[in-house]
């Protein structure tokens, strides 16, 4: 099932788009992705991520994999109907 995610998660490098999720022990990971359409300042995420996975939103330029961080939480939303 796709899900949204705000347009400021998504980055890019030389291997394609991804995000920055964070794991239950606070760690973040990365995450490869496949976008789908944005709409309103958000993006339609058709593989690589689970529904309810934290993604890293504002700051990520700032964090590394594995690093632990302290999040505040924003829940994903399942897309449309």
């Amino acid at each position: 099932s796709a899900l949204v995610i705000p347009t400021s998660a998504l980055q890019i490098d030389q291997t394609g788009r991804f995000v920055l999720a964070v794991d239950e022990e606070n760690k973040v990971q990365i995450r490869r992705i496949e976008i789908g359409r944005g709409y309103g300042g958000n993006i339609v995420v058709t593989k690589g991520l689970k529904e309810g996975e934290r993604v890293i939103t504002i700051g990520g330029q700032k964090v590394r994999p594995q690093q632990v961080v302290e999040p505040t939480e924003v829940p994903a939303e399942a897309a449309g109907p």
